[in-house]
């Protein structure tokens, strides 16, 4: 991969987790006593019309990082069922993890996760 395209595959990576903090940071999904005194209604309407496009994000964020897993020489075979499942289930912390040892060959080796 190139410098470049590893930057953006970088982004995007870490774009979900930020997108998720900005709205719970700017008050545009509602906080556990709103939630309280208005009922979960008030949260799912605030989740359909903020939390959606990040959920939608991170979906496709996810999937382009598995097939990545899948079609990437660094990836061993062993690991790439292993790979999909954490990525699937695992969210925006997992999708830095492997861009940090998978995407940026940069990053310093960790034993028996490069084989």
């Amino acid at each position: 991969m190139s410098q470049p395209l590893k930057i953006v595959l970088g982004i995007l990576a870490i774009l979900p987790a930020i997108a998720t903090a900005v709205l719970l940071s700017s008050g545009l999904l509602p906080g556990a006593e709103e939630i309280e005194a208005q009922g979960a209604r008030v949260f799912f309407e605030a989740w359909r019309e903020h939390g959606g496009p990040v959920s939608m994000l991170t979906l496709l964020v996810t999937t382009l990082f598995i097939v990545i897993a899948w079609r990437s020489p660094h990836v061993p075979p062993r690991r790439r069922v292993m790979w999909a499942l954490l990525l699937v289930l695992g969210g925006p912390v997992t999708l830095l993890a492997f861009w940090w040892l998978y995407c940026w060959e940069q990053s310093p080796p960790i034993p028996g996760w490069r084989d």
